[in-house]
């Protein structure tokens, strides 16, 4: 399931961008059905997602780094 250790969350235009530290992945949902668009390995336990107009950042509480990853 897409919201496995379901964190931190941010809408992008159309997307909903899911932080899952369940999985240490980077999920990007379609805000229309829920469908799963894409789940991207990040560091380990992401905990916040924030954008920046560009890109969707995410946290890594478990490995003290950030992930960057371009938002469609």
């Amino acid at each position: 399931m897409a919201a496995d250790g379901a964190a931190g969350l941010v809408v992008v235009g159309p997307h909903l961008w899911m932080a899952n530290t369940g999985t240490n992945r980077l999920t990007e949902l379609r805000l229309l059905d829920g469908a799963v668009v894409e789940r991207l390995r990040v560091g380990k336990s992401p905990a916040e997602v924030a954008f920046d107009g560009t890109y969707v950042w995410a946290t890594n509480a478990g490995s003290n780094t950030v992930s960057r990853r371009r938002a469609r």
